[in-house]
């Protein structure tokens, strides 16, 4: 990481101190290329971007990412691996999974339902309701409904 990466880091951090005390790895990055889903490949980034990362557990408090800091686009990621087993409960082993799959609403809604304890205590927040945990292990539940409802609609348009 570079000076100023490292600069932007610490400034980051020091900016949202209720997001750092969920303990997630922030991580400052020099873009170079990016997927152009048009041409299906890595095109270069001219001029080349800074962009922040927060990458976390499946269970975080995802309403605390900033979308950007100081004009610097800040990218959310839940670490790979870190969706819960029920997740998959309805896939069948060594079939391929879209990723809209594992953001089935309903999946959400049964894990909160099933978790609301484990979540409140790793979230530090007890008195953290259903809709709330909803709110916070997607970034926004109503969002994320409208995003897997737009995601189901264009992948069967392009069967």
């Amino acid at each position: 990481m570079t000076i100023e990466e490292e600069k932007l880091k610490l400034e980051f951090e020091s900016a949202h101190p209720s997001l750092m005390k969920l303990k997630p790895e922030i991580n400052v990055s020099t873009i170079i290329e990016e997927w152009d889903e048009d041409l299906e490949q890595f095109v270069l980034v001219q001029p080349n971007r800074i962009e922040i990362h927060v990458n976390h557990p499946f269970i975080f408090d995802n309403r605390l990412v900033p979308t950007e800091f100081n004009g610097i686009k800040v990218t959310n990621i839940t670490i790979d691996g870190a969706y819960p087993s029920e997740f998959f409960d309805d896939i069948e082993e060594n079939e391929p999974t879209p990723f809209y799959r594992l953001e089935d609403p309903e999946k959400y809604i049964n894990y909160v339902n099933k978790h609301i304890d484990s979540i409140r205590k790793q979230l530090l927040s007890p008195e953290m309701s259903k809709e709330e945990a909803l709110d916070a292990i997607t970034g926004d539940f109503t969002k994320h409904k409208i995003w897997f409802v737009d995601v189901v609609a264009k992948d069967k348009r392009d069967i």
